[in-house]
């Protein structure tokens, strides 16, 4: 896990032997050896979250971690959006662009993770390290979570009045092929609706003509056998798309697709749902 000071911090520091130093390692050395219980917990949520959403063939394609030293008031937010806006794009490219990420929801989300991350700051106690997640899906078939551990120190010799706040930080990008197909298919269901909806209000017009003596009942008579026809038509094709055997299909076929490649990236310097905070 890589380690980054911000400027203050380092300035504070100086020399190894000094007492700020000391006081350092010594937040660094707590929370690197609960390491192991965030990376557990992280890993955790992680599954629990992707197995509410239905998620069955998630393929990590980004990993990220770091431990972050700062001021409670230094906000370094824009490293952090730099940083996660580059994962995803790494992200998007190792799938040939095909993940419909564009700079707009990447930059939402790079701002979202960016204001978790200094909730998660604010969070911090001197005591126990907090636990903080987060996971989103970005768009379909792109799903992030987002994990941070803080813990405080205040010393008045060494820091002044400021808070210190060292936090580990864990940022892992996963696609899955069958939430893709599932969207598709979805969003192609709801055309179809209302469709159905576009051709049943067509019926109740021409039935208005028909009683107003606007159309002939031969007229009507055949918009509503050309309506009927067509419905059947669209709720075949609605059957189709929600059968059982074509979802065991799909899944089948995207899972036989699905790459495993993990990409690591530099180190790391929207609704909130599924956030969870332990102290």
């Amino acid at each position: 896990m890589g380690q980054k000071h911000s400027k203050r911090i380092d300035t504070v520091i100086g020399d190894p032997s000094s007492l700020p130093s000391t006081l350092m390692n010594n937040m660094i050395n707590q929370l690197n050896l609960l390491d192991n219980q965030f990376k557990s917990n992280f890993d955790s949520e992680s599954d629990k979250a992707m197995n509410v959403k239905g998620i069955k063939d998630p393929s990590t394609v980004s990993l990220n971690n770091q431990l972050r030293i700062e001021y409670l008031s230094e906000f370094n937010i824009e490293e952090i959006r730099e940083t996660v806006t580059l994962s995803l794009k790494i992200a998007n490219s190792a799938y040939e662009d095909k993940l419909d990420l564009t700079e707009k929801n990447i930059n939402s989300f790079a701002n979202l993770v960016a204001n978790f991350y200094s909730q998660s700051k604010v969070s911090a106690n001197s005591g126990n390290p907090t636990f903080s997640f987060l996971m989103n899906r970005v768009v379909p078939g792109v799903f992030v979570c987002v994990g941070c551990s803080s813990l405080s120190y205040k010393e008045l010799q060494s820091f002044g009045k400021e808070t210190v706040v060292g936090t580990s930080f864990i940022y892992k990008i996963m696609v899955s092929t069958d939430d893709i197909v599932t969207e598709e298919r979805n969003n192609t269901i709801m055309t179809l609706q209302k469709e159905i909806e576009i051709v049943r209000s067509t019926v109740m017009k021409a039935t208005g003509l028909y009683v107003n003596g606007l159309i002939t009942a031969d007229e009507q008579y055949d918009v509503a056998v050309r309506a009927y026809n067509a419905q059947i038509i669209i709720q075949n094709q609605i059957d189709a798309l929600s059968s059982p055997q074509l979802n065991c299909e799909l899944g089948s076929s995207s899972t036989r697709s699905q790459t495993s490649t993990i990409i690591y990236t530099t180190p790391l310097e929207k609704s909130l749902e599924n956030q969870k905070i332990w102290k």
